[in-house]
């Protein structure tokens, strides 16, 4: 059997990009989504992340990105080749 997470459009932005308190509320989010799944010891073969990753596509939310998918990542003990972005 094959088994997947499946995300889809994340929208992640930076301070810089939206503001202190919808960057919070972001971090809130996606930090509590990886907490859980450590937690919970989710197993899964890959990941898919469709739909816009980023907000508007600038550096500094594609940065965030990066840390995310990193974190994401090592919660569910994956290297970087189980990650496909569409």
């Amino acid at each position: 059997m094959i088994r997947y997470l499946h995300l889809s459009d994340l929208h992640l932005t930076s301070k810089e990009s939206k503001g202190p308190v919808e960057a919070f509320n972001q971090n809130v989010v996606t930090h509590s989504m990886v907490e859980m799944i450590r937690e919970s010891e989710f197993d899964a073969d890959f990941v898919v992340i469709t739909g816009d990753i980023a907000r508007m596509g600038r550096p500094e939310e594609y940065a965030v990105c990066e840390v995310f998918c990193s974190q994401l990542l090592d919660a569910l003990k994956l290297e970087k080749d189980r990650l496909f972005l569409v």
